[in-house]
């Protein structure tokens, strides 16, 4: 995997959230608040065949109504609507786009998926995600209960329990982020492939989880967190840690980093599922 569109990720200049709603309770909402109320400075567009009514969001009834071609795409429609609406984003001009609905784990929904994002070089984040936040461009585009501050770390995790878990404990000790990705089901694009972008993109350390057991400790991330230039830092599995370090020296990224496998336990291997629920318990023989 490359890095390839993935600079939409640095500063994004529009953002499409399909199935974006002002019906109190919905996700559609949720996520629409969210990147409202993150200042985001871009242009917030909301797409619903039911008319949208929240300030500072310029509603179209459906994708070809666009005025122009998002940077972004957040999706959070049916499962069963999800090709084709990564087919019409890729059509006016869309590369990276979010899933965060919950999709079915079985293959056949994951190769509809890739098979509309194919022909349109699309890349896909999710499906089965809480969304990415980029506190450098006020972009919180999730439904997690909390924003991040900005700094020089970027998480990276399938689990969302373990984002919105890391979120609860950074902002008790002020620690900051370049950008916080939920991975959910990595359908199109892994941790390795968005870790290589936040490398290319100069962050200093790269805390990467693919299941919700064995959190980094305080003092990890305080280390990583730390303004210290030639601190770069992941604990990542060994086939993650392959995928960056591939993408890290096509792009000319020298920076250190550490990898340490994990999730090969019974217990370990289960969390590996993404979850956007509570984080599990776990136990050390």
């Amino acid at each position: 995997m490359t890095i390839r569109h993935l600079d939409a990720l640095n500063h994004p200049q529009s953002i499409a959230v399909i199935g974006g709603s002002s019906k109190a309770g919905s996700l559609g909402t949720r996520v629409l608040e969210n990147i409202i109320d993150g200042g985001f400075a871009g242009t917030v567009f909301a797409v619903n065949p039911d008319k949208v009514e929240l300030d500072d969001v310029w509603w179209v009834a459906s994708i070809a109504d666009l005025p122009r071609k998002p940077d972004l795409a957040i999706v959070v429609t049916p499962a069963a609507t999800i090709p084709a609406i990564i087919d019409q984003l890729g059509t006016i001009g869309t590369r990276v786009v979010t899933v965060i609905s919950s999709v079915p784990h079985d293959a056949t929904a994951r190769q509809a998926m890739l098979d509309a994002a194919r022909p349109h070089d699309v890349r896909l984040i999710g499906p089965n995600c809480l969304g990415l936040l980029l506190p450098h461009a006020q972009l919180n585009a999730s439904f997690a209960p909390h924003d991040a501050t900005a700094g020089r770390l970027a998480f990276l995790s399938q689990s969302g329990a373990l984002v919105t878990a890391m979120l609860d404990w950074a902002a008790d000790r002020h620690v900051g982020f370049s950008g916080v990705v939920s991975l959910g089901d990595m359908t199109g694009v892994g941790s390795g492939t968005v870790g290589g972008a936040a490398c290319v993109c100069a962050t200093v350390g790269v805390w990467t989880s693919i299941g919700a057991a064995q959190a980094p400790s305080t003092s990890t991330i305080t280390r990583l967190a730390a303004p210290r230039p030639l601190v770069r830092m992941a604990i990542l599995p060994v086939s993650v840690a392959t995928s960056l370090g591939r993408i890290g020296r096509r792009s000319g990224c020298v920076r250190p980093w550490a990898g340490r496998p994990r999730g090969r336990s019974g217990s370990g291997r289960r969390t590996r599922r993404p979850r956007n629920g509570p984080c599990p318990r776990s136990r050390r023989s």
